[in-house]
């Protein structure tokens, strides 16, 4: 039929609509035709309308349930619009009826991996490689699971081996060079992203990740396309601002300062208008959790276990990256980075309203070790430099009473300044896209400092940013010391460390330590007065301005 070579060629174009537009009086005038009622959903699917896919896709099987294509296409759709249990339904029938077929595998694992149950979605991915081991999808997904699972090298193992068989798929090199990238890789890294920019130039989120690394002599090309690919007026605000990123982060390394913060300025009130922070849910919570502990529990606490934790915590960009760096340094610590449990089961905790009990904390702990991504058997110590656990330092202290706590403190302006040069994009971070917000977060911080050094100081080290950058050797041996530590001459070289960094630091814990950063905030002073206006006096003294 000429009009379904007319649509394939749409579809090829990329033009889902006019294919859309052309197909749906077909499918409509023969729904018992499975081929149409294919075609149908392919339009939709492809254009990643998939919940609109569905009934064509259905009614393709139903017309001809023996065909195993017709029937993955609506379990893929099924598995996008995050109808798992259909969707497990379909997968089992299919591998019954297709053993050999990969792509039920794939959809498998797509399934546990938004399960976060990463085990099988190895174990599932693997199944699919088995069968067809040249699919690239099943490999990226298989990587993504590894990375959950603290398995680096096999992660890069997949995502190479994808890059491999997908050479002109952008997507798949931006994931490579971002797990070279957090593995501190950052040569390779760039000569992915490289590749990726080359099939899809202006592409934000990795112009953003190139302008943060590239050699300076590159950064005015990267500047230029930041400004043309802006110029063209990205429809996605998020895309705007990543593109405004890294066209600032280029000002900036090229000494271009003032430009930069400009141009920062109008990337925040761009995402402040789509971000907000609610600060009055936030005291909220203060008053909750520090009237839950106002003092250690007395109650039977959870058995000390091995690893035991050492919780690093501060605000984000005082320099927790750097302490869990040195931490991992030294023989039998594993760094496990930013830990999501503490947050989501504190929570969870909270939202029972319920009062402290030896069983509560007990659940607590062993869900906390449930969650947790592997350590490896001989690591006596694991780390977690979540900053925003100093909300939760009391129920911690509590649950782990062999727990340590790091907590990094830096110049609160330095520490806005920083966070200003950035852009966070989770919801946790909400408050970092207006200078009165990070103020307000920062006073939250001094306050429930205040409470815990009041409730549990012994658990607690304070480390100054300042004062370790500048004295290593004393700021590493008190670390270490408070953590039951032995001291090794390793700490002071946290750079060569091969732990995985996934934030925003993950690019400066590469260098040296130095104290480039003390005091930065001093050269841009006017511009963040509405910052010091708002911090309180009575917790920041001499720091906050003057009523």
């Amino acid at each position: 039929m000429d009009i379904v070579r007319k649509i394939n060629r749409l579809m090829a174009a990329g033009d889902y609509v006019a294919a859309q537009k052309r197909i749906r009086p077909l499918a409509k005038k023969e729904p018992r035709n499975a081929g149409l009622q294919n075609m149908a959903g392919l339009t939709f699917a492809r254009g990643g309308q998939h919940k609109a896919a569905l009934p064509y896709f259905a009614a393709a099987v139903k017309a001809a349930p023996e065909q195993t294509d017709f029937r993955c296409n609506l379990t893929l759709s099924l598995v996008l619009c995050g109808e798992d249990a259909k969707a497990a339904g379909q997968i089992d029938r299919l591998i019954s009826a297709a053993p050999d077929d990969a792509r039920p595998w794939h959809m498998r694992a797509m399934l546990h991996q938004r399960a976060g149950a990463h085990d099988e979605a190895v174990k599932a991915a693997t199944q699919a490689l088995t069968r067809d081991p040249q699919m690239a999808d099943a490999l990226n997904l298989r990587a993504v699971a590894y990375t959950f699972l603290r398995d680096d090298a096999a992660a890069l193992a997949d995502f190479e081996a994808a890059a491999a068989r997908r050479p002109d798929d952008s997507k798949t090199l931006r994931q490579l060079g971002k797990q070279l990238s957090q593995m501190g890789l950052q040569e390779r890294a760039l000569e992915a992203w490289g590749q990726a920019l080359q099939l899809t130039p202006g592409h934000p989120n990795t112009l953003a990740r190139v302008a943060e690394v590239c050699p300076p002599d590159t950064l005015p090309q990267v500047r230029e396309a930041a400004e043309k690919a802006l110029a063209a007026r990205p429809a996605d605000p998020a895309d705007r601002a990543q593109l405004m990123l890294a066209g600032a982060t280029a000002m900036h390394r090229s000494g271009q300062a003032s430009d930069a913060m400009e141009l920062l300025h109008r990337l925040h009130a761009l995402d402040a208008r789509h971000h907000s922070w609610d600060r009055r849910a936030a005291r909220d919570e203060f008053e909750r959790m520090t009237s839950l502990f106002p003092a250690p529990a007395d109650i039977a606490r959870p058995a000390a276990q091995t690893p035991s934790p050492v919780f690093v915590t501060g605000l984000p960009r005082s320099g927790t990256t750097l302490v869990e760096m040195i931490l991992s340094r030294v023989p039998g610590v594993a760094a496990r980075g930013e830990l999501p449990m503490a947050a989501a089961r504190a929570q969870a905790f909270l939202a029972t309203g319920r009062p402290v009990t030896a069983e509560a904390l007990a659940n607590f702990a062993e869900g906390f070790r449930t969650d947790m991504p592997p350590v490896p058997e001989e690591a006596s110590v694991f780390t977690d430099k979540m900053p925003a656990n100093f909300r939760y330092i009391g129920l911690l202290a509590d649950t782990f009473p062999d727990a340590r706590f790091v907590c990094v403190g830096r110049d609160p302006r330095d520490v806005a300044l920083s966070m200003w040069r950035r852009r966070f994009v989770t919801e946790g971070m909400n408050f970092a896209s207006r200078l009165s917000d990070i103020a307000d977060y920062a006073n939250l911080f001094a306050l429930y400092m205040r409470h815990w050094q009041a409730t549990c100081a012994d658990r607690i080290l304070t480390v100054r940013y300042e004062d370790l950058v500048s004295d290593m050797d004393s700021g590493t041996r008190a670390i270490a010391e408070h953590c039951g530590l032995a001291w090794t001459e390793k700490m002071l070289h946290p750079e060569e460390s091969d732990a995985r960094v996934e934030t925003a630091s993950k690019d400066q814990v590469r260098a040296r330590v130095h104290t480039r950063s003390v005091g930065g905030w001093q050269r841009f002073a006017g511009d963040f007065k509405e910052f010091t206006d708002n911090l309180d006096p009575d917790l920041w003294p001499g720091i906050a301005t003057p009523d």
